[in-house]
């Protein structure tokens, strides 16, 4: 039996054109947003563009200087000295005056916000299905490639007739823009934007400042509409997992040169344990070289062939190495080679004798 809740994620999975999980779907009921498109308190689409932000988005904005009079730290003085200069910027102060933006009543309360940039969305047409689309990474025809090269001029370039790229070819390469705000220090939110509008304008300056000053988009967006002071970030921490080979993840830390190697030290082994949890048990010489020979033997070889061929080439130098079972000899290479790459184990990998 079909019930209201099927109806609306089927046609929320094809405003997104993909189908959400049932962790995915779970997270939208319990936080109400399904409910609140049944009651009528919310529109469809406004759910997708909610889904979009809340789901694959990112969680944490970056903090704000506490509002103190004493007792400041470096990086508090050093955070409120950054915001200054920013708040000096010819092109901060250029969008806050423009008339345009309606920002008459600039700085913004935080309560604000939200209806200030969504009534900026819907007078730019980002609602969803008028939302901006933009091409990424689409190769230029070459006669178009041509004639820009020949031209001198920005007259000339005008007089270009436009880039003709096949419909087929641009939607491979097309992507959503955000613009990323905090009301809080609970979670970033995200709404879209269209070209030319003045939330596409706000993303620009807000870019701006973040490659300017260090900031992180919903930071600078934050203080561009309210003056809140970004605080600078200390350390920033950042997870390259690779799922295929996870042995090549990496955690890549950008650091202030302030900071003292104790410090540093400090926050590696934080951020370590928060995203691997408990240290791994370190690998043996032994397991080492095992999984250095998992790479040496012929794939029409036993598993008994290759034990044989490991015996006989560590009998002089480790004698203790030595193996008298192929299946555990079987067994030790495959999780050596696993463990050292990180894989998991997998149902059958364990070889054959």
């Amino acid at each position: 039996m079909t019930t209201p809740y099927d109806v609306i994620r089927a046609g929320l999975q094809e405003l997104l054109s993909w189908p959400l999980s049932d962790h995915e779907w779970k997270l939208l009921v319990d936080q109400g947003q399904v409910e609140a498109v049944l009651t009528g308190m919310k529109e469809i689409h406004e759910l997708a563009v909610h889904s979009l932000s809340q789901l694959y988005g990112p969680k944490n904005p970056g903090e704000l200087a506490p509002p103190k009079t004493s007792g400041s730290t470096r990086r508090e003085v050093v955070s409120v000295l950054v915001a200054d200069e920013a708040a000096k910027d010819e092109k901060v102060l250029a969008f806050r005056a423009d008339p345009a933006n309606h920002l008459a009543n600039w700085p913004l309360a935080l309560e604000e916000l939200y209806d200030w940039i969504h009534t900026r969305g819907r007078e730019d047409g980002s609602e969803w299905g008028l939302m901006g689309w933009w091409m990424n990474n689409v190769p230029v025809p070459e006669e178009s490639m041509r004639a820009m090269i020949r031209a001198r001029s920005k007259e000339e370039l005008d007089g270009v007739p436009p880039v003709q790229i096949a419909a087929s070819e641009v939607a491979k390469h097309l992507e959503i823009r955000w613009l990323e705000y905090a009301e809080s220090e609970i979670g970033i939110e995200r709404v879209t934007i269209r070209a030319g509008g003045v939330l596409a304008r706000l993303k620009d300056l807000s870019q701006y400042l973040v490659g300017r000053y260090g900031w992180r988009e919903e930071q600078a967006t934050l203080f561009v509409l309210t003056g809140r002071v970004p605080l600078i970030q200390l350390v920033d921490v950042e997870y390259r997992r690779n799922e295929q080979l996870p042995a090549l993840s990496r955690i890549v830390m950008t650091l202030d040169p302030e900071l003292s190697v104790q410090e540093v030290a400090e926050e590696y082994a934080f951020s370590r344990r928060h995203i691997l949890g408990r240290r791994p048990r370190e690998l043996s010489e032994k397991h080492l070289e095992l999984a250095r020979f998992s790479i040496q033997y012929k794939q029409s070889e036993s598993w008994a062939e290759r034990m044989q061929s490991w015996n006989a080439f560590w009998q002089d130098t480790h004698a203790d190495w030595q193996y008298t079972e192929p299946t555990n000899f079987a067994r030790d290479s495959t999780q050596a080679r696993r463990r050292l790459l990180g894989q998991r184990k997998e149902q059958g990998e364990d070889g054959e004798t």
